[in-house]
């Protein structure tokens, strides 16, 4: 990674860290790493565990951020949380949520629900862990959350996730 790519996904990691802070979070860990796998942010609030992936962009207008949010990106995320719960039993009951914080050069910050699972067990191994995730549907996330909860939802206007 060049200097200046480390440079700059510092600065918007510390951007979208006060950001979640400004609406409640509590950040756990920046810069996780686990075997090849690397979550940019983990976040909790209330009883949920936000793993979230920040991208830090100049211009969204003809890019959308999610569309690096691909398969192979969101498998090594989870493999990734898979470590860091297995490292912190204590966290184990909680909802679990994957984000993408998108920034601009303005620093307007956006929050992207990517999916939002619970946490039935942990088990020893990645491969058995996320084999006892289960993934919630679009309805079940709305009844957790209520009817306020829309995927992509710019949160500076209302202030919750």
């Amino acid at each position: 990674m060049s200097r200046f790519k480390k440079i700059k996904g510092d600065e918007g990691e510390s951007i979208a860290s006060d950001f979640l802070i400004s609406i409640g979070h509590e950040i756990l860990k920046r810069n996780y790493r686990f075997l090849y796998c690397e979550i940019d942010i983990i976040s909790i609030k209330e009883e949920v565990l936000y793993f979230s992936e920040v991208k830090f962009w100049k211009e969204f207008e003809s890019f959308d951020p999610r569309f690096t949010f691909n398969f192979a990106k969101q498998t090594r995320m989870r493999k990734a949380a898979s470590g860091f719960l297995s490292e912190n039993l204590s966290l184990q009951n909680h909802f679990v949520s994957f984000c993408l914080v998108s920034i601009n050069e303005k620093r307007d910050v956006n929050i992207i629900l990517i999916y939002f699972e619970i946490v039935i067990q942990i088990l020893s191994t990645s491969t058995e862990f996320l084999n006892c995730l289960r993934v919630l549907k679009e309805e079940s996330l709305k009844s957790l959350q209520g009817s306020n909860y829309e995927e992509h939802h710019d949160f500076r206007e209302s202030g919750r996730i």
